[in-house]
């Protein structure tokens, strides 16, 4: 059987979060990795390159940093490849203009589906309009991602019908967790349910699930997220020590179905060491480190020390960490990351509430709230009543952790006080008619 010809052929990419890391090395080697990417792009002559959120890790990097970042894109321009992306949940500015905006108005890129381009239906709900690459013919669409899950609520009113009906190779951009497709062990609170993507587009290009994944749905195409480069946190580093690959998705397009090879991107090697210092005094602790830098080659890695516990005695600004620092970046390591958050004294041993990043610190607290709430008998209102027993358990947890979300939002400069109020309102109401609508 004659193979049918090839419409496209696209690079997807996400979660590059460009300038998140405070440590000039990986800093670096984040930058080096995207170059290293937008050359392969090039090397391989797709025709364009997706981008599924988190282009950079905030709204407003550091300039310095978009600079190098805009040299690495116009490469792909230079070379006649187009970019198209939508925002992710870092990149997103849910109080004014992100950084994605400015240099989308200068032409470096495509945003598909900005806020604001959504349109309403009588009784449809929302419509998203499509980007066309001229050259090929390929339709783009897509949500964009906003932390915490706010877009859910885009997904709930979605016109699929409308979106289905178009006709054409079409590619769905995405900055979601999908419910049925989350890996083990890291699920997302806020997931979105596959039955809520429209059906039949060729393509699903995902981001946010920092994990390789790639799967054919019944009426749905090939799902996928590329998974990051050097990632944002210490989660993504140590993945890289468990033996994950980092790269993109090469996607051939042909006659309306994709297929697709992963390229991998080199980074450093990583290595993590744990050291557990329960009981043990600040000499004692230092020692089992001298004896792990003592073991390690750590030439040309990057490497992760977590130090646990509470000592016995002393404190943890006795435990010789700067001389261990010294030596492994003496021995050729690129990078040392001493984690020490939950290294206590023996006087502050008290019980503390703790977590890997603030997310998960959230929602420890809500959890602890949440568990023990109950509405006041005082109130004899049937519908307020329901909202307010909704918010109990993990409803509450995942309620609490949404309003907060919206709540954080800033007021603007110059934004009259009434304004703002409106706009916060408009962003709590629809999470708050969530639970009245169960």
């Amino acid at each position: 059987m004659e193979e049918r010809p090839v419409q496209a052929r696209f690079a997807h990419l996400a979660d590059l979060h460009i300038g998140a890391w405070r440590e000039r090395m990986l800093s670096t080697l984040n930058m080096t990795a995207f170059a290293e990417t937008i050359s392969a792009c090039i090397l391989k002559r797709v025709d364009f390159v997706v981008i599924a959120g988190d282009l950079f890790d905030g709204n407003l990097p550091d300039l310095g940093v978009v600079r190098e970042a805009v040299t690495h894109l116009k490469r792909l321009s230079d070379h006649g490849i187009r970019t198209y992306l939508t925002y992710g949940s870092h990149d997103y500015s849910p109080t004014g203009t992100s950084i994605i905006d400015i240099l989308a108005s200068a032409g470096l890129f495509c945003r598909v589906s900005p806020e604001g381009d959504h349109q309403t239906a009588d009784g449809e709900g929302l419509r998203l309009p499509f980007v066309i690459d001229q050259p090929t013919g390929v339709k783009l669409t897509g949500i964009y991602g906003r932390k915490n899950g706010l877009e859910a609520a885009l997904y709930q009113d979605l016109d699929r019908t409308w979106l289905e009906e178009e006709e054409g190779t079409k590619i769905f951009l995405f900055h979601s967790a999908i419910s049925e497709l989350q890996p083990v062990g890291k699920a997302f609170e806020e997931g979105v349910p596959l039955t809520l993507l429209p059906r039949g587009f060729a393509y699903y290009a995902g981001g946010h699930i920092h994990t390789r994944i790639s799967v054919q749905m019944d009426g749905y195409g090939t799902i996928a997220y590329p998974g990051p480069l050097l990632g944002h946190q210490i989660q993504d580093l140590e993945a890289l020590a468990a033996g994950a690959s980092r790269g993109f998705f090469l996607v051939t397009l042909r006659g309306g179905e994709a297929t697709s090879e992963f390229i991998p991107v080199h980074l450093p090697d990583v290595i993590v060491e744990r050291v557990d210092a329960d009981q043990k005094s600040p000499a004692e602790v230092t020692a089992l480190l001298e004896e792990v830098q003592n073991s390690l080659d750590v030439a040309g890695a990057i490497v992760l020390l977590s130090v646990k516990g509470t000592l016995s005695s002393g404190a943890p600004h006795q435990v010789g960490f700067k001389e261990v620092r010294q030596h492994l970046e003496a021995d050729g390591a690129l990078v040392v990351k001493i984690s020490r958050s939950n290294l206590r004294s023996p006087d502050k041993a008290e019980q503390m509430i703790t977590g890997e990043n603030r997310d998960e610190i959230e929602r420890t607290i809500f959890a602890k709230s949440t568990a023990t709430f109950s509405p006041d008998s005082k109130i004899t209102d049937g519908k307020t009543r329901k909202i307010l027993e909704f918010l109990t358990g993990e409803n509450g947890v995942s309620t609490a952790v949404r309003l907060l979300a919206a709540l954080e939002e800033e007021k603007r400069e110059d934004e009259r006080k009434d304004d703002f109020t409106l706009r916060i309102r408009r962003g709590v109401e629809p999470l708050l008619r969530h639970q009245e609508d169960r």
